[in-house]
């Protein structure tokens, strides 16, 4: 059993280790939506009793979290398991491709702790208060966009550019925001758009104020420009996950 502190408000989880039951009973569930197989998980791998709360309402940061760290405790003792080779494509310093060492745990050393009030704004003598989005609204959104063909397969062209990938994408944006705001459309359906239009406009600078959790990018130099500066190589969740190993 590992104690866990969620990064957004040091909300405390115990988490079980992941056995053979475990991941054969979530493997029952369907991976076509990620995100709602992520909840069954995070669900199941909670100890039963008072620490135990709805994955649905962690932030998506906190949701990634306990899935690297369910994923380091599983497979501590697998030294293959946690070290990859990336690829880090078409250098802007030299234009080549180039391999990039991962090693997993050094990882779980770059948390960062959301800390004091979330940030806020005023608008028209009403102040909005901006939230990281949640596993629900994850969810809501991944429903969204269950329509949508594979990125890149002979359907998604086509339909990227029909008129009901045009009403998803609206919808998915509208979704996002309302996570952030911490309300619903109808809190706004009598509001001038104009005025809506403003207050969208103001979320975005105040998400820079939410990062938390934990860094998933190294950093990377060009071995062979000695005056290249250090870049970000973003590491795929996905792929550091317990779910792609069951």
């Amino acid at each position: 059993m590992a104690e866990l502190f969620l990064p957004s408000d040091n909300r405390r989880v115990l988490i079980r280790p992941v056995t053979v039951s475990l991941a054969m009973e979530a493997n029952g569930h369907s991976k076509a939506y990620a995100e709602h197989y992520i909840t069954k998980f995070l669900e199941l791998i909670q100890e039963p009793g008072a620490t135990k709360s709805d994955p649905r309402d962690w932030t998506v940061q906190d949701r990634y979290f306990v899935m690297f760290t369910a994923y380091l405790e599983t497979f501590r003792s697998v030294e293959s398991r946690l070290e990859e080779t990336l690829t880090y494509r078409d250098c802007p310093a030299c234009g080549k491709d180039h391999p990039v060492k991962l090693y997993y745990p050094d990882l779980a050393d770059k948390i960062t702790w959301l800390e004091g009030e979330l940030p806020a704004f005023e608008f028209q003598g009403q102040s909005y208060q901006v939230h990281p989005l949640t596993g629900r609204v994850q969810e809501q959104v991944e429903q969204l966009e269950a329509p949508f063909p594979e990125p890149g397969s002979a359907e998604w062209g086509e339909f990227s550019k029909s008129d009901q990938a045009a009403a998803i994408r609206s919808q998915v944006q509208m979704t996002r925001l309302m996570g952030h705001l911490g309300k619903t459309l109808k809190d706004f359906e009598e509001m001038p758009y104009a005025d809506f239009l403003e207050i969208s406009k103001r979320v975005l600078p105040e998400l820079a104020k939410l990062k938390h959790g934990i860094d998933f990018s190294i950093r990377f130099k060009c071995p062979d420009t000695p005056q290249a500066l250090e870049v970000p190589v973003p590491v795929p969740f996905r792929e550091l996950s317990v779910l792609s190993a069951l």
